[in-house]
């Protein structure tokens, strides 16, 4: 965490056979009692302190203790819409972390990623039209 409740960072974490997981040692001082963890659209799970809860979308969302060595459980059903079995990457987004699985983040990097690329020619091309014709 860079500045008091500013959760920011990229961390892989193990997730044990009962769902257990260690929040990133960055994260717990926002995150250090209780979370709420809910499902986004996108196929992640979004994990927040109770207080920045109202500013997420919330699909069936629980409160979670955290023990405390950091560790929570991530019920089946949530394991089950992020397709999250062994391995977690936490992406702290200052006010909220998300939790995904590894290979699902990579694909929908590279998609919002070339989406970015298409909004950006479409908006240039509404600006300066689309270009030389040959």
């Amino acid at each position: 965490m860079s500045k008091t409740g500013e959760l920011i960072g990229e961390y892989g974490r193990t997730i044990d056979q009962a769902g257990k997981v260690i929040i990133p040692a960055a994260f717990r001082g926002e995150l250090s009692v209780q979370v709420k963890i809910s499902m986004l659209p996108e196929g992640c799970l979004v994990i927040c302190s109770p207080k920045y809860s109202a500013f997420f979308p919330e699909i069936d969302p629980q409160i979670i203790d955290i023990d405390k060595g950091g560790k929570f459980r991530i019920f089946d059903k949530f394991r089950t819409w992020a397709d999250i079995q062994s391995i977690g990457t936490f992406v702290g987004l200052l006010n909220r972390v998300e939790l995904w699985n590894p290979e699902r983040l990579d694909r929908h990097r590279s998609f919002s990623s070339g989406m970015s690329f298409a909004r950006s020619r479409a908006q240039l091309n509404s600006v300066s039209g689309p270009g030389p014709r040959f």
